[in-house]
C-alpha cells in the first residue's frame, strides 16, 4: 500500500501518536537537521535490502529533501508489500521545528 500526506498533516499526526517516520537522505544532509525521532535510513541502503528495516505488518512514513524521491521509494517499497506513508514536499515544505 502506498498513500501520501502533506507535511501539515505529518505535524498534526507527530503531536497525536508515535509513528515511525524514516528519512532516507543521506547521513549528512541528515546531521543538518531533522525531525525529532527521524530514523536516517539513506535510501541506497534502504533498497538494497529493506528486509534488514521494514516488517510487512507496520506503517511506515518517508521523507526524503523534496518528496519526489520518497515517492518513487514508496512506490518500489509497496510493490515488496510494505505499507508507505510519502510526505509531499519533504523537508523543503517542513515548516516545524528541526533537531541536529
Amino acid at each position: 500500500m502506498f498513500r501520501q500526506i502533506t507535511t501539515s498533516e505529518l505535524h498534526s499526526l507527530l503531536k497525536e501518536i508515535k509513528i515511525d517516520l524514516i528519512d532516507i537522505r543521506n547521513t549528512d544532509d541528515y546531521k543538518l537537521g531533522h525531525i525529532g525521532d527521524a530514523l536516517n535510513i539513506p535510501r541506497d541502503k534502504l533498497m538494497n535490502n529493506p528486509n534488514n528495516y521494514f516488517s510487512l505488518n507496520k506503517n511506515y512514513y518517508i521523507i526524503c529533501q523534496s518528496g519526489e524521491e520518497g515517492k518513487k521509494t514508496g512506490h518500489s517499497l509497496s510493490k515488496l508489500g510494505y505499507y508507505i506513508i510519502n510526505v509531499v514536499g519533504g523537508y523543503k515544505e517542513w515548516r516545524g521545528k528541526l533537531e541536529k
